[in-house]
């Protein structure tokens, strides 16, 4: 029921207002001196120089690792260009070759070549214009006999 009537009082009135109570005095406490031990001390030194040289150790095994990456950038550039300079040599003797082949053929594929080449190593007979024999079918086909073997046109 307080809360139903709390409106009704005046709070910052002198009658409600408690009188101001001075704050207790905190006691002063002596001040202690800290005790540095030689051994804490030393220990925290090698703590440090061991956080040290473990960054150094960091950085020197990353710059390792970059160096390497570098360095064996520089093997795989050369070796392909190796790689390229022996494909462009092979390339230039296999057109050369490709010139001789192309030269040989063309000697070869000769009109006198060609019938020299059958007579000699074919066995073929060239036809002369006496012995050939010209036959009419209904077909409209021409049939020419030389020397008992047919051929057809």
């Amino acid at each position: 029921m307080a809360a139903e009537y709390a409106y009704k009082y005046d709070y910052g009135s002198p009658a409600v207002r408690r009188p101001a109570q001075p704050l207790p005095q905190q006691e002063k406490r002596p001040e202690l001196k800290k005790y540095n031990s030689p051994m804490a001390k030393r220990l925290a030194e090698e703590k440090a120089a061991t956080a040290k040289v473990t960054k150094i150790a960091a950085f020197l095994g990353a710059l390792f690792v970059m160096y390497s990456i570098a360095v064996n950038s520089f093997f795989v550039r050369d070796d392909a260009k190796r790689q390229l300079d022996n494909a462009n040599a092979v390339y230039t003797l296999c057109q050369s070759e490709n010139k001789e082949l192309n030269a040989k053929l063309a000697a070869l594929a000769s009109a006198e070549k060609v019938e020299k080449y059958a007579v000699e190593k074919l066995g073929l007979v060239k036809i002369t214009s006496d012995k050939e024999v010209y036959l009419e079918a209904e077909t409209d086909n021409r049939t020419i006999f030389y020397q008992g073997s047919e051929t057809k046109e």
